[in-house]
């Protein structure tokens, strides 16, 4: 059984990069797998009657969800607080599982290495429309069904894991084979803050080429400098002159309408309590801010929980050694740009980050190892 429900908590995540692929009348892909995922692993905790110690860390993001629960009422769209309070359960549950059934480092790498799998569907997909002239979004090319910023930052946040892996002989082929995939899939979205996402991680890459020792390092370094100059002849004109305006708007632009949403959404606060928030939800349009978005609807008390979970993971990434400190600090990084610039606070790529951290943390810290299971019986 418990190979089972790991099997289908693997599969929940391979599907997370391209969880907007509907089957009609059951609804997406992802959903109905993580249906799936949730009922077998409470049948193997039912029939083996063990269950892993629920650290703070947990009790500490239930609080934040009860916070989120209890705005519904007094929110301005109590349906829209319901509709965010459960998709926040189910992204619980998630990470818990996570937690309980990632015992060791192969199911851990095997977790990472599904998502990495699942963006090659997607970037797949992004090339194959750009290839056949389906052209999404004005002069963007984007996975079926999916928004281009929010796609662009789940192929982007696979890059560091994709070299993570390779580093640790996990899938090395496969995961060294996502990178120009990735890469390439990412500048055709036109996304311009993952772009600078995905700046940061080809700069985290030259170091490593610079300064690190891993195998193949000269064969890599050479099919690097081969397929950079093949791969930017074949991007499109448009994709690079819209990437070449993020200077401009980040000085004397609006941030593509940013600034105006953040104004209203400012403005916004002098209507609600400042300490509870207008509920969960309520904003009517994407703050494309995380935290402005929270203060908003959730208050101060939301913002501050919120917060906390954040804080929480980049402490257990301070303790962490070598190889899973540069990749957690890299994600973290990352996702904070996407962050400040995006509502992604409910999204899966955001809790599988917030999921996985704990895992590798807790998976390397001796003293949990020792005695991590509580018995029902």
């Amino acid at each position: 059984m418990f190979r089972i429900a790991f099997f289908f908590i693997w599969l929940t995540i391979f599907t997370f990069p391209w969880q907007n692929l509907v089957i009609t009348g059951f609804g997406t892909i992802s959903r109905i797998v993580g249906v799936l995922s949730i009922v077998f692993s409470f049948l193997y905790i039912l029939l083996s009657g063990k269950i892993k110690k629920i650290k703070f860390y947990y009790g500490f993001i239930f609080l934040f969800i009860i916070w989120v629960g209890i705005s519904y009422f007094w929110s301005a769209n109590p349906t829209a607080s319901y509709v965010y309070f459960s998709q926040l359960v189910q992204l619980f549950v998630l990470i818990w599982m996570l937690y309980e059934f990632s015992n060791t480092e192969k199911s851990y790498y095997s977790l990472l290495f599904a998502y990495v799998l699942g963006c090659f569907i997607s970037s797949g997909n992004t090339v194959y429309n750009y290839l056949t002239s389906t052209d999404i979004y004005a002069n963007r090319w984007v996975a079926d069904g999916f928004n281009a910023n929010y796609l662009a930052y789940t192929l982007t946040l696979a890059l560091p894991i994709a070299w993570y892996l390779y580093k640790n002989g996990y899938r090395p082929k496969l995961n060294l084979l996502y990178i120009p995939i990735g890469i390439y899939s990412t500048v055709l979205t036109g996304s311009r803050t993952a772009f600078i996402g995905l700046v940061i991680f080809l700069m985290f890459l030259c170091w490593q080429f610079i300064k690190k020792k891993f195998r193949y390092k000269k064969r890599i370094i050479f099919l690097f400098l081969l397929l950079s100059p093949y791969l930017y002849s074949k991007i499109p004109t448009q994709s690079i002159n819209r990437l070449m305006t993020i200077t401009s708007e980040l000085t004397t632009g609006d941030l593509n309408n940013r600034s105006y949403i953040w104004n209203y959404a400012i403005g916004t606060l002098r209507e609600v309590n400042v300490f509870f928030g207008g509920g969960a939800g309520s904003f009517p349009i994407s703050a494309h801010n995380v935290y402005l978005g929270l203060i908003v609807e959730l208050g101060i008390i939301g913002l501050l929980f919120y917060a906390g979970i954040i804080l929480i993971n980049a402490g257990m990434v301070k303790r962490m050694n070598n190889d899973d400190k540069w990749l957690w600090t890299l994600m973290l990084s990352m996702w904070f740009i996407y962050s400040n610039m995006a509502t992604i606070e409910n999204e899966k790529m955001t809790w599988f980050i917030f999921g996985m951290i704990p895992v590798c943390y807790y998976l390397r810290n001796r003293d949990f190892k020792r005695k991590n299971k509580y018995s029902l019986g």
